[in-house]
């Protein structure tokens, strides 16, 4: 049994659940930085859809979203997800 899969599985799921349907890779990255209790930036360019998963994982793990929105559209911008 591959309990990493099942995690991303599990959290695919809740995803969807919050609305916000994420691809294999970005779940599977999700997955590992909450399994790892590591931080995981997110890149991109501006409307990529950055602070919507950010927005997501926050509502799927009952916690507050904590960024920073003063940054310019132009920059990327670094979410940081507060887990109590």
């Amino acid at each position: 049994m591959n309990t990493t899969r099942n995690l991303s599985d599990e959290l695919g799921v809740r995803l969807a659940e919050a609305r916000y349907v994420a691809g294999e890779t970005l779940v599977t990255a999700l997955s590992l930085a909450l399994d790892l209790e590591r931080p995981l930036l997110i890149e991109g360019e501006a409307g990529v859809g950055k602070t919507e998963v950010a927005k997501a994982l926050a509502a799927v793990l009952d916690t507050r979203l904590i960024f920073n929105d003063t940054i310019s559209t132009i920059s990327t911008i670094r979410l940081f997800i507060y887990i109590s």
